[in-house]
């Protein structure tokens, strides 16, 4: 069973033992739940936004895709990542893959603003962002870029596009503050393949 964040309040003993006797409590992790949602419903839709259906299966392979982004990103686990995602399948996928990564979600209402995000950012020293570019007409990338401006933790800079949207960031930015600027469905494809090397001929 994953321990606890230092600081964390435990439940009550006598709560916890009644909770393991009922099987409320079976010690799954929210991650492990998904890999057996997958292998046991695997082609059976596990989300479904207007047109777009997602199987249990592609959702967890999505989420083993951009957990590796992710540490190949350089965050390592039990970092602090702040998602400000609106109820889009990306936010589902995010959260997981940042559990996979051995990561902690923070949890931001789409409406906090500039003051509300920088104290969430620096009460944690949350390292990474993820929100969408812009939403409502409110440009949420320009926001994490400024409060990753005004202090040493926040490094990583992660935006959804919505289908059709078009970010002036691009795929990967690094800004004066050498904050990384990265849509997010970009970590979700993983690392380009390299050259195909040619053997020579003797």
């Amino acid at each position: 069973m994953p321990s606890m964040l230092d600081g964390c309040t435990p439940w009550p003993e006598e709560f916890a033992d009644r909770y393991w006797a009922a099987g409320h409590w079976r010690g799954n992790t929210l991650d492990n739940l998904l890999r057996g949602w997958a292998a046991q419903y695997g082609q059976r839709t596990a989300l479904v936004h207007g047109d777009t259906r997602v199987t249990y299966a592609a959702l967890n392979r999505r989420v083993d895709r951009m957990a590796a982004g992710l540490r190949l990103l350089g965050l390592r686990p039990g970092q602090w990542i702040v998602v400000q995602l609106p109820n889009v399948p990306e936010f589902v996928s995010t959260v997981f893959a940042v559990m996979r990564a051995g990561l902690v979600p923070v949890f931001c209402p789409l409406s906090h603003r500039t003051p509300e995000v920088t104290h969430l950012v620096r009460a944690t020293e949350a390292v990474g962002y993820v929100g969408p570019s812009t939403y409502a007409g409110f440009d949420h990338t320009a926001m994490a870029a400024e409060i990753a401006s005004q202090g040493p933790f926040l490094r990583r800079v992660f935006t959804y596009e919505a289908p059709g949207d078009y970010s002036p960031y691009g795929g990967l930015t690094v800004d004066a503050s050498n904050c990384h600027l990265v849509v997010i469905g970009r970590v979700e494809d993983g690392p380009a393949p390299g050259p195909a090397r040619v053997r020579p001929t003797p």
